[in-house]
């Protein structure tokens, strides 16, 4: 097989994962996350059933993959730059606007993401890169004195995102309120604890 020919199928491989992945949420958004089926899926994709299994071995994989995907994303944009104590409400509260611009999928991931398995697996992953890097931005905020020396940075990291995911799972209960607009003013009353 040419490089050629490797680098069409990936492609297309790539292509049906994609449109595989883009059914599934299209379904779980309308319909709901329970009551869709792999088999439903799989129709509505066009698809054989293994096939979408071949991809997504169970519909909390597509649940992963989108949790993954978005939260990735807004990480990837604050890992670039310099670490700053500023960006703390910016970073957390885009990372909420990930459930908030999907309350059916956040719900889904709610109510699935505590099961045993590869959700929750990619939930503790995210979780420490997210701790990594609110701890990188209170050690920056020490540095240019905005914040308190004596803070145990660790510590700090791990209370702002317990506020993060508990607010958010509090809110996939009741979505009609702005998750960002309940969580803005406990990021900013948390972080005046910390400045000097």
């Amino acid at each position: 097989m040419t490089e050629t020919q490797t680098t069409w199928r990936d492609r297309q491989k790539l292509e049906l994962r994609e449109h595989l992945y883009q059914t599934a949420l299209d379904a779980f958004r309308r319909d709901g996350y329970e009551p869709v089926t792999m088999a439903a899926l799989a129709e509505q994709a066009g698809v054989a059933k293994g096939t979408f299994f071949n991809h997504f071995p169970a519909k909390s994989a597509v649940l992963q993959d989108w949790y993954l995907r978005e939260s990735r994303a807004v990480l990837q944009a604050f890992e670039g730059g310099a670490a700053r104590f500023e960006d703390i409400p910016r970073l957390l509260l885009q990372l909420a606007k990930v459930a908030e611009a999907d309350p059916r999928l956040w719900e889904a991931k709610i109510a699935w993401g505590s099961e045993p398995g590869a959700l929750r697996d990619a939930e503790a992953e995210l979780d420490t890169a997210i701790t990594a890097l609110l701890v990188r931005q209170l050690l920056a905020g020490q540095s240019s004195g905005v914040c308190r020396q004596e803070i145990d940075r660790a510590n700090c990291a791990f209370h702002l995102l317990s506020m993060l995911t508990q607010t958010a799972r509090g809110w996939a209960g009741d979505t009609t309120a702005p998750l960002c607009k309940t969580l803005k003013p406990r990021i900013a009353a948390y972080l005046d604890l910390l400045k000097v």
